[in-house]
């Protein structure tokens, strides 16, 4: 693996409404949306991401400054919030609240975080299941080894996790005509998703109405399959990161993941070039066809395009083009000409008028303690600070600010109101909270043996129970270590989300230590 990017999983259920003509109707109260980003989890055996928190950060702060939308129904749910249980309950809270049934609702669900898919046998891939599993989303509380039952037919099964089957019971039941699925994850492409929709909405499927038609994609980008005529009322379209047999991937030299940094490039774009006071309807097929440019135009890893690391994939029924992600709200301004009468009559007399002031358009927004190397992006842009941290902005409300430290693989992302002619400050917290407990497996109420902790090299403590606020942002390796046996997993820091992982010590008999890790 390539320092500079790892695999990563961010999953987007953008759910629109469109009425069957083509005509389409979103008015912001009757929409709603669900936005989860983990890069933090609490098993040992699962490494943390980098940037999918923040880009569901940013995702979040796009939908915010939609007038599709209204604060009341866009819940964030972040690390150690984006629980299992929080993620289903939440999504049936904002349908139940937001959602109109009978009416045309719009819902936008999106997950940034770990996957896994059944039939990935890949090598190195942490995540793995037989082929018979259906586990998919890996919530922030998620358990691994401990957690998998085997089934008597092969497969595992995983009760923390959130199911293939779950996922589509539970966007069947959406008060929402229209879905939109964009998923950004490794080996993403999910043909049996029509099939398990149609099991829940209108029944039994046939073999026959299952088969999807492949065509063609745009250049550069993967397949564009059409999805068989089974949804019902429903439009669906679902956009993967990548084909079955590919990874996604996140960058550091970006600061997101691929797909994730190519759907928000493309929707910063679009409300770039829209007058300010105007609006522009994004649609699956719009947006397809600016990752088709910018999987192209993007270069990493030394001036590879994206599309040489993974290939999105299309599948839609019955038109891609009416299927809407998001209003836009324009945010270029545009100058007004003042016609002058052909012919004037000046007075013979004249009393000079004073102008009155212009109203500042400007904001000034600083960084406090941002480190050398560092990099900031207010909705998109980059901008370059002067001396003291400092650069003018153009004022408004809900602008999407960003900072990067590339160094350490971390991105901070907050929305951010920036008042005309006054200066807005945002403090750059550089240490966060991290927490390991030792439990002993066969007593989870009791305190395991102590562990030797390491971060990066440099060792922390020997506790059963250990705790540090003052770990550096980012990411990190740590180690333990107990009586010889070693584990190590990747974690992120973050300065408003507490980190604690929990290791289960489970005692077998000597014989399986040559082989085996018998204590974790």
């Amino acid at each position: 693996m390539t320092t500079g990017w790892i695999s990563r999983v961010l999953i987007t259920a953008a759910l629109a409404t469109v009425a069957v003509c083509g005509s389409y109707n979103l008015a912001s109260a009757n929409n709603y949306a669900l936005v989860i980003g983990i890069s933090q989890y609490s098993a040992p055996d699962i490494n943390g991401l980098h940037y999918a928190d923040s880009d569901a950060k940013t995702f979040y702060g796009l939908l915010r400054d939609s007038p599709a939308y209204t604060p009341d129904c866009i819940r964030l749910l972040a690390n150690s919030d984006a629980t299992r249980d929080a993620i289903l309950d939440s999504l049936r809270q904002l349908d139940k609240d937001c959602g109109q049934k009978g009416a045309s609702t719009n819902a936008v669900i999106f997950f940034a975080g770990h996957a896994v898919l059944a039939s990935d046998t890949g090598r190195g891939e942490l995540l793995k299941l037989p082929a018979q599993s259906k586990e998919f989303l890996v919530p922030a509380d998620a358990r691994w080894a401990e957690a998998n039952t085997p089934l008597p037919g092969g497969g595992i099964e995983n009760n923390t996790l959130i199911t293939k089957q779950a996922l589509a019971y539970q966007i069947s039941r959406l008060h929402a005509r229209n879905v939109a699925l964009i998923v950004d994850a490794c080996h993403s492409a999910m043909p049996d998703l029509p099939h398990l929709l149609q099991t829940y909405l209108n029944g039994p499927v046939s073999e026959t109405a299952a088969a999807a038609p492949e065509v063609e994609g745009a250049r550069g980008l993967g397949k564009i399959v059409e999805m068989p005529s089974v949804l019902a009322d429903k439009n669906a379209a679902f956009l993967s990161a990548s084909g079955s047999d590919e990874k996604a991937y996140e960058f550091d030299e970006l600061g997101h993941g691929a797909l994730s940094y190519a759907i928000i490039r493309s929707l910063e774009d679009e409300a770039a070039n829209v007058p300010e006071g105007q609006t522009q309807l994004v649609t699956i097929g719009t947006l397809y066809a600016d990752l088709d440019n910018a999987f192209q135009a993007t270069r990493v890893e030394g001036g590879q395009p994206l599309s040489m690391f993974s290939q999105p994939q299309l599948y839609y029924y019955p038109d891609q083009t009416t299927v809407p992600i998001m209003v836009i709200s324009g945010r270029k301004v545009t100058s007004t000409s003042i016609q002058t009468p052909a012919e004037t009559t000046a007075p013979e007399t004249t009393t000079p008028e004073i102008p009155a002031p212009e109203t500042p358009k400007s904001a000034v927004l600083a960084f406090d303690g941002l480190p050398a190397g560092s990099y900031v992006q207010v909705n998109g842009q980059n901008e370059t600070l002067d001396s003291s941290g400092r650069v003018s902005v153009p004022a408004g409300a809900n602008n999407n600010v960003a900072f990067f430290i590339p160094q350490w693989s971390y991105s901070h992302v907050e929305l951010a109101d920036l008042l005309p002619g006054e200066e807005h400050t945002i403090p750059v917290v550089l240490t966060g909270a991290l927490s390991v407990q030792s439990i002993d497996a066969s007593n989870p109420s009791v305190t395991g043996p102590p562990l030797a902790i390491s971060v990066d090299g440099q060792p922390l403590a020997t506790s059963a129970s250990f705790r540090t606020n003052s770990l550096r942002v980012g990411s990190h390796l740590m180690t333990v270590n107990i009586e010889g046996v070693t584990a190590q997993t990747d974690i992120e820091i973050r300065p408003d989300s507490p980190l604690t992982v929990q290791y289960l010590i489970r005692r077998v008999p000597a014989k399986t230590q040559k082989n085996d890790m018998p204590f974790f």
